[in-house]
């Protein structure tokens, strides 16, 4: 199927690594034109630089935080490969830009308002913390949901007046094979067990399939009239156990207690 990316240029945020990098390959191997975001980490976008070639990639350093730099990597980006068609946010995890969630797409999204084309595609990354929470990371849940359920719907009715093809859509994962999440053993074990149980499907997403959901909403041939919508992308997670029983079940007072 043509997803109809050929020279499409799309910016990604957050491609140095995780969810990001794995979104980079299939953009790039559709023919599209990547601007691949990064902060510190330049170097795990090397061979993908030295695979596709400068003309198909650049790599852009941005602190996402900061709006100058924001602005400033917009207009490298323009320079070298013109306006963008599609911006694809892809966020940090909770241990590293918990802080910083809740600026990270505001001024990314003014950025996208003054340099995309009139039919461009941006795509958020939300997460399943967004939805049921997250042990220990409130202000990450609280950051994600903001702008899963605010952010993006208001930018939904907002973005057709700059633009009447433009649409904008999220992918929220649940717990995804990337390093941060497996790279610790003891730690492996600890979240599936507090986040996989509540999954149906019992599975950990891999990266390239969270990638995939993420090429599909950004092109127009697929997805021209998908707007709006939120895709959970977490093997069937209905909610989050937040403690072991350990072999005991845990109830509620008996009514004999409550008559004590």
């Amino acid at each position: 199927m043509d997803y109809g990316l050929k020279n499409v240029h799309a910016l990604i945020t957050g491609a140095s690594g995780g969810i990001g990098l794995a979104a980079a390959e299939p953009f790039l191997r559709l023919g599209a034109k990547v601007t691949a975001h990064y902060n510190l980490n330049v170097r795990s976008l090397e061979p993908l630089t030295s695979q596709y070639g400068c003309r198909r990639i650049q790599a852009a350093q941005a602190n996402l935080t900061q709006e100058a730099d924001v602005i400033r990597m917009f207009e490298q980006t323009k320079a070298e490969f013109g306006n963008i068609d599609g911006c694809k946010n892809v966020p940090g995890s909770a241990e590293h830009d918990d802080e910083h969630e809740s600026y990270f797409v505001i001024p990314c999204s003014k950025g996208i308002s003054e340099s995309t084309k009139d039919k461009a595609s941006i795509v958020l990354v939300g997460s399943t913390a967004g939805k049921f929470g997250s042990l220990g990371h409130a202000d990450y849940s609280a950051s994600k949901s903001a702008m899963m359920y605010d952010i993006m719907l208001a930018l939904n009715n907002e973005i057709v007046n700059i633009a009447p093809r433009r649409h904008i859509n999220c992918v929220a994962p649940g717990l995804t094979q990337t390093s941060c999440t497996m790279g610790d053993r003891e730690k492996k074990y600890s979240v599936l067990a507090t986040r996989i149980m509540g999954s149906s499907l019992r599975k950990i997403v891999p990266t390239e399939d969270v990638a995939a959901q993420i090429v599909s909403l950004s092109s127009f041939a697929v997805s021209g009239h998908v707007t709006g919508q939120i895709l959970m992308v977490d093997s069937g997670l209905e909610g989050m156990v937040t403690r072991h029983c350990r072999g005991k079940a845990i109830f509620g007072p008996s009514s004999n207690e409550h008559n004590m």
